[in-house]
């Protein structure tokens, strides 16, 4: 699924930046089964003028990762059908490369079984953003994971 910034709906991509830009936009996959949530990201992260899509359905959150090959996902670990270290491990065998910011509000387990499926896979530890967060430190992790110009609009 797509959220479109223009219409508020999930129905095209965010961030596009036209053809003059020299360099394709980063790209970012939010999955999350709370549509606020995905909204306010989806809406800072194309401030930042990243390409984002969101993918609210866990069930289809590895196609949409396939699809879009993401350069970071943004990743809520308690979802129905299938939770986030679920996805993570699937994600991982497929070899994209990307890098993963993983959100949660249940504490830390499930962040501690993350850097566990991250270790097994040979791959950078993820980052870790508590739910509930503030704008500013989602804006922090965004720009330092993927190497986001500090001067770029928020």
């Amino acid at each position: 699924m797509k959220y479109s910034e223009r219409s508020g709906q999930a129905d095209g991509y965010v961030g596009y930046q036209g053809p003059n830009t020299l360099a394709a936009p980063k790209k970012l996959l939010v999955i999350d089964d709370e549509a606020g949530i995905c909204t306010v990201i989806a809406r800072m992260a194309t401030a930042l003028g990243l390409c984002t899509r969101v993918a609210p359905e866990p069930l289809e959150a590895v196609a949409d990762f396939l699809d879009f090959a993401p350069d970071a996902v943004l990743l809520d670990m308690i979802m129905p059908g299938k939770d986030g270290i679920d996805l993570l491990h699937e994600m991982l065998l497929t070899g994209v490369p990307a890098k993963f910011v993983l959100m949660s509000g249940y504490g830390d387990t499930y962040m501690r079984l993350a850097k566990g499926v991250t270790a097994f896979h040979g791959v950078e530890p993820p980052a870790m953003l508590s739910k509930p967060f503030r704008r500013g430190a989602l804006v922090a992790l965004l720009r330092a994971t993927l190497s986001i110009d500090p001067m770029s609009s928020t």
